[in-house]
């Protein structure tokens, strides 16, 4: 089965071990697309050839709106479809999305399957889509779905929401965590300090101003650190400075991915305090699942996916409390045997819901029963 996969983050070489795996599998020819560049949200990424064989093809493409990505368009990719003549073209994106609708329209053959991605967990049909010319990605999404034969879904609402609105042929695949490189290793320990880490973007959906006033009732011993980057940054050194908290604060630039394992080593626990706004709700908190494998106990709000992401493997409060978050860092900080019961479950759940070899493995089983 020849599998042509459309992926803006694959662009990081660290986000194509599925797509190493998927070929290991074998039965399938893939071939990978990414573009030239593309701005993440954080930092502009450009192309850069694999150092070693993949096992399949990787071309780069140029891209328009490479600084929008519900906008990207692939100038290459009808030369693409008619060369490699694709039994199915996986796109990761949203079906609102320009992309998607690029690809909906030139997947003229019926030997051609469209595969889309989305992590939605709000109904953008009912509550609006969160992008300028509303109407227009509303059109594109009902074009799409009407040609799509399967859409990859990443949190179980998505399901849901599909589903209300007629289109019941998804499949729910969490995203993978790749545990050879997100492992549990010897880790920092201190007596005198309680390391509190966050890592994300900085905006105002992520919460991380609420983890600032929990630490500002907290013991002196408690530390956070805050490293991502975004149009909040200001404002929470600027609130840091205000709960006279900046020795006990510390912001450091985002890290690569390959970087994160050695991060994460150095808290004591990782706090995803998320909260709900018009256009958002955490869709899945992917930070969760790293840490979890890293053996690093985490507390997340109760916003959208985070409860069901965590499990029982975790602390969950209350999204938008400050009292709640305060309460549940205490509570991780005075009871190691807690933290120790955390990590043994945070393991065994990664293991057998995340693992990149198992998600790989549901993938590979999905797209050779659409492939025929």
């Amino acid at each position: 089965m020849r599998l042509l996969v459309v992926d803006h983050n694959a662009l990081e070489p660290a986000h194509r071990k599925l797509y190493d795996e998927l070929a290991r599998l074998g039965d399938v020819t893939l071939r990978l697309i990414v573009p030239a560049r593309w701005f993440n949200g954080l930092r502009e990424l450009t192309f850069r050839p694999p150092v070693q064989p993949s096992g399949y093809d990787i071309f780069s493409c140029d891209v328009l709106f490479p600084t929008r990505t519900h906008r990207l368009i692939y100038r290459s990719l009808s030369t693409h479809l008619k060369e490699f003549r694709p039994h199915i073209l996986y796109i990761n994106a949203e079906p609102e999305n320009f992309q998607t609708f690029q690809a909906a329209r030139l997947c003229s053959s019926p030997k051609t399957q469209l595969v889309f991605s989305s992590w939605r967990n709000i109904d953008q049909v009912r509550e609006g889509y969160p992008y300028k010319l509303a109407f227009l990605h509303r059109a594109i999404e009902t074009y799409v779905l009407k040609r799509a034969a399967h859409g990859i879904v990443f949190n179980n609402q998505a399901k849901k929401i599909f589903s209300l609105h007629g289109y019941n042929a998804t499949t729910v695949i969490p995203p993978p965590v790749d545990m050879q490189l997100f492992s549990s290793t010897e880790r920092r320990v201190s007596d005198e300090q309680f390391v509190v880490g966050y890592v994300g973007r900085l905006v105002e959906g992520k919460g991380v101003d609420l983890l600032l006033e929990a630490l500002a009732l907290l013991p002196g011993h408690f530390r956070v650190v805050i490293v991502g980057d975004g149009p909040a940054a200001e404002s929470l050194k600027h609130l840091a400075r205000e709960l006279r908290l900046t020795h006990r604060v510390e912001f450091k630039p985002p890290v690569g991915p390959t970087d994160l394992p050695a991060l994460y080593a150095t808290f004591d626990a990782l706090v995803l305090p998320s909260r709900t706004t018009k256009h958002w709700r955490e869709q899945f908190g992917r930070v969760l699942v790293e840490a979890m494998a890293c053996g690093v106990p985490v507390i997340g709000s109760s916003s959208g996916e985070i409860p069901d992401v965590i499990g029982d493997a975790g602390l969950v409060f209350k999204e938008g409390s400050v009292e709640g978050l305060r309460l549940g860092l205490e509570r991780l900080a005075q009871n190691e045997r807690l933290r120790d019961e955390l990590r043994q479950k945070a393991l065994r759940r990664v293991r057998e819901k995340y693992d990149l070899t198992i998600i790989a493995q549901r993938m590979h089983r999905l797209f050779l029963k659409l492939g025929g």
